[in-house]
């Protein structure tokens, strides 16, 4: 490379200047700097490719939520009223309050129902007397007519006593019933499992009305 690049400037040197010497072209070429000395190779540059990246997904099922706005109504509903008039007693539940069919709601007082029930077993008992003895009666007449000792008159009066006798302990015995209903009516009980929505009676009211 040195050799080409001294050829060159010596033929130049002579074509462009006769006046000018070989040292002096020589000079001038290297001044021109064609006489320059070999470069060091440049190193070969490795370009780095970056790895790439992967990332795992999972699909996911997002929960969807929706507002309405309504009118909550209950799907079975009851007014409770006692049946009887008496007193409160007692209040056992309160608005919001949660029950269970056959809960007791309230309690009226009940001795005046009691004591009715009480007076209507003995008269019961009175009547369940009067027809032993119109029992026996009838009995006893009855055989004395097959005798021939009284006449068919007695027998069939003593049938009629009887059969008195037997109507007046039906309806002691119904009198007796309505009597145990109405003191138990005294107890008010839930019909159905549900919530008090609304109490409108306290204690030492006078019922009908009671919460429903």
């Amino acid at each position: 490379m040195k050799r080409l690049r001294k050829e060159l400037c010596n033929e130049s040197a002579n074509d462009s200047d006769a006046r000018l010497s070989g040292g002096n072209g020589a000079g001038f070429c290297y001044m021109a700097g064609l006489f320059v000395p070999d470069l060091p190779p440049v190193p070969e540059r490795s370009v780095q490719t970056p790895e790439a990246e992967y990332l795992e997904v999972d699909v996911v099922e997002m929960p969807q939520s929706r507002q309405f706005s309504g009118t909550v109504r209950a799907h079975q509903s009851a007014e409770l009223a006692s049946r009887i008039n008496a007193k409160v007693a007692d209040v056992l539940v309160d608005a919001g309050d949660e029950v269970k069919a056959g809960d007791i709601l309230l309690r009226l007082e009940s001795d005046d129902l009691s004591a009715r029930v009480i007076q209507q077993q003995q008269a019961l008992a009175s009547a369940q007397a009067q027809v032993n003895d119109a029992r026996i009666n009838y009995d006893r007449v009855r055989k004395l007519v097959d005798r021939g000792l009284l006449p068919v008159a007695e027998r069939d009066a003593a049938k009629v006593k009887l059969d008195t006798a037997n109507a007046e302990l039906a309806g002691r015995m119904a009198s007796l019933s309505e009597a145990e209903v109405n003191r138990n009516f005294s107890v008010i009980t839930a019909p159905f499992d549900g919530v008090i929505s609304k109490r409108s009676v306290n204690q030492g009211d006078i019922a009908p009305w009671v919460p429903t």
